[in-house]
């Protein structure tokens, strides 16, 4: 089944409202033929809130994304631990599974910080 949001998220909210304005302006530049500084007003307010918007929302699903790796690591570790415990499989593979269940973990951590730093603005 798919995961459907119970609610709006700000990010969406945010892009609407821009994709909104921007469209507004257009129609009534192109379409409606009106003049005037309130359109050069709504594409001011409109592109930059469409940028931020689709901005957190890349930012917003690489989390989501990071969160399902690290939930789908968890998984592996208790299904290894309930192989261990039902003796299917020796301790020597535990330890094995347990340092490539690190390696993801580590894969996904230094993913994750890299894409931290990098939205991080240059400090002066």
């Amino acid at each position: 089944m798919a995961d459907i949001p119970k609610y709006i998220k700000y990010d969406f909210l945010i892009t609407f409202l821009g994709l909104l304005c921007t469209g507004s302006a257009w129609y009534f530049s192109s379409l409606a033929d009106v003049n005037s500084s309130s359109i050069n007003l709504l594409l001011l307010i409109g592109i930059p809130l469409t940028i931020w918007g689709l901005t957190e929302m890349y930012r917003n699903y690489a989390d989501e994304q990071d969160m399902k790796q690290l939930n789908m690591i968890l998984e592996k570790k208790e299904a290894l631990d309930k192989l261990v415990n039902q003796n299917i499989i020796s301790k020597d593979v535990k330890e094995d599974f347990i340092k490539y269940l690190k390696g993801e973990f580590e894969e996904v951590f230094e993913k994750s910080k890299k894409r931290k730093e990098k939205d991080k603005l240059p400090k002066e």
